[in-house]
């Protein structure tokens, strides 16, 4: 068995779940397997340059698992890989199950800081990336960074364009290994679903990329209940607009999809044009879409041109969904918005269902997963009456079992337990989860705390605003000041004292007003994902300082 790195997951734990109906003996694997003998010619995952039936997923899959072993991986080897939306990617994943080999997934936007720390944190032996994207070589970053990393052992490269010292994808697609193995070689091989299946990495907003083990009983349990609450079924073709490595999309995309034979289709890199294409051309039933791109696709001109009326459902995760944004989407596209909560760092915890009123699905993140407790505690730990804002806390079969060999951290964020989300929140009157932010996102001014996404959502509903990010700025007097990122609506101009009027219309306390405005483009992503609220306190502190320097 694979090591566990905490303790919650006794055998009494993993025969509690068992016996309570929330976990099973299948792997992921295990449901493509019965998608290709029951549909082997429906389509399942699709991107830019690939169709691939359920067949074809289990095959190739079986493929690679064959010739990772044939490589000389073994039972409990890591292998990295840093894949875009890619059909390689979710191949990758299945064979990992298959051979018994973890896969550490990670964004593509990491680069060699970040690629560098988390292989050595896991002593991965095996790399999988594409020669280049986006104008950046992978192959050039990992060989710079390859004498820090006496673990790596091999290179694997997608594509046809494939270095001298890196092995090939499609070659060991291409091998004839089926004849070498018994049929049923892979049987003896594969994880069993409580075990490290999987890491997943954090997205690195808060410093050096934390790396969370993924089980597959958790993140199946989870695929199922979302299944089931967004009603989910294998008509539906489910569109994966940012990496499926990341939050709800990674369980929906990997864990639902093959439960229910649903249909995956990836794009690569967000554009409101080519969401607008595909959603059009592969009649996209339930879009995946984080607030980024969602206004960015509400300020799209050209958006009336397209036929988007096969979407029935938008989901959002990774961060938190400003209340007008959702109106305007579901207004605009004519479908629900709904949302699910959880973390890289222990996975599900809440979602919304497909049929709760509007204001539980875009003021809440709806009840938390079957079988999941969460408890809102004071700063003694003392649960809070039913309303009032606490620190939440989480376990329960849908979470996972800790960090990946980093037992300090584990004790810190699990206690008792239960995991410490770092959030704090409330329980409405029928137990959906109220979000009011990350306790370090508070901002102290002169001893007064401030919440960012409150005086974001205000703002987000301004007519001139389509993007807001409010962040701390260093103060000498009251320690802390707020700062507020603005992207403006297309052909729009705002200022600060547009800002400022506005809040006060809304009856906004003083104290909590911006008392900057800084107005760009677009805001700098973390991951891809989410706003970089790093990115963009170090950049309003740059400011300040070379403003201090220009009055000297």
């Amino acid at each position: 068995m694979a090591v566990n790195y905490s303790s919650r997951f006794t055998p009494e734990l993993i025969n509690y779940y068992i016996k309570q109906g929330f976990w099973d003996s299948k792997l992921v694997a295990d449901h493509v397997g019965e998608n290709a003998k029951n549909y082997p010619g429906k389509e399942a995952i699709i991107d830019s340059r690939a169709r691939l039936t359920w067949a074809d997923v289990n095959q190739k899959s079986d493929q690679i698992a064959l010739g990772l072993l044939e490589l000389g991986f073994k039972k409990d080897d890591v292998i990295l890989e840093q894949l875009p939306n890619f059909v390689e990617l979710y191949l990758v994943l299945l064979a990992g199950e298959k051979a018994g080999i973890t896969i550490v997934t990670c964004q593509p936007t990491f680069r060699h800081y970040e690629i560098s720390a988390i292989a050595q944190h896991v002593k991965a032996k095996g790399i999988v990336i594409p020669l280049s994207y986006r104008d950046f070589n992978y192959f050039d970053m990992v060989t710079e960074i390859r004498p820090k990393l006496p673990e790596l052992k091999h290179i694997i490269v997608t594509g046809n364009e494939i270095p001298a010292e890196a092995v090939s994808f499609n070659g060991i697609l291409q091998q004839k290994l089926q004849d070498k193995y018994p049929q049923d070689y892979l049987k003896g091989t594969r994880f069993k679903p409580y075990e490290i299946v999987r890491v997943n990495t954090t997205s690195g907003t808060t410093g050096i990329p934390k790396c969370a083990v993924w089980e597959t009983s958790i993140l199946k349990s989870a695929g199922k209940i979302l299944a089931r609450r967004w009603e989910l079924n294998s008509q539906d073709i489910l569109g994966a607009f940012y990496n499926i490595v990341g939050g709800g999309l990674s369980i929906a995309s990997f864990y639902s999809v093959p439960q229910v034979a649903a249909k995956l289709v990836m794009l690569e890199r967000f554009t409101p044009e080519g969401f607008c294409e595909l959603v059009q051309r592969e009649k996209i039933t339930v879009a995946t879409i984080v607030p980024t791109e969602m206004a960015r696709l509400l300020d799209y001109p050209e958006i009336d041109k397209y036929n988007l009326s096969s979407l029935r459902l938008l989901v959002h995760s990774t961060t938190f969904l400003p209340r007008e944004l959702a109106i305007r989407a579901e207004k605009k596209l004519r479908c629900k918005y709904v949302q699910t909560y959880g973390s890289a760092d222990c996975t599900a915890i809440a979602c919304n269902t497909v049929n709760d009123p509007l204001d539980v699905r875009i003021g809440t993140v709806g009840r938390p997963y079957d079988g999941n407790e969460v408890k809102i505690v004071d700063e003694k730990g003392n649960p809070v009456p039913q309303g009032e804002f606490g620190e939440i806390l989480t376990r329960g079969p849908n979470n996972n079992s800790g960090y990946y060999n980093y037992k300090e951290m584990n004790e810190k964020c699990w206690q008792g337990g239960w995991f410490d989300t770092s959030n704090e929140g409330a329980f409405d009157k029928d137990g959906n989860i109220i979000i009011l932010g990350r306790r370090r996102d508070v901002i102290k001014r002169g001893g007064q705390a401030i919440y960012p996404k409150e005086i974001e959502d205000l703002l987000a509903a301004h007519p001139k605003i389509s993007e807001v990010a409010i962040v701390r700025m260093p103060d000498k007097e009251m320690g802390e000041k707020v700062c507020a990122f603005i992207v403006p609506r297309r052909d729009a101009t705002i200022t600060f004292d547009e800002v400022i009027a506005f809040l006060k219309a809304k009856k906004l306390a003083p104290f909590k007003l911006p008392e900057r405005v800084e107005v760009r483009r677009e805001l700098p992503l973390a991951a891809g994902q989410k706003v970089s609220i790093l990115a963009l306190e170090g950049e309003v502190a740059q400011i300040l300082e070379r403003e201090g320097r220009s009055k000297n």
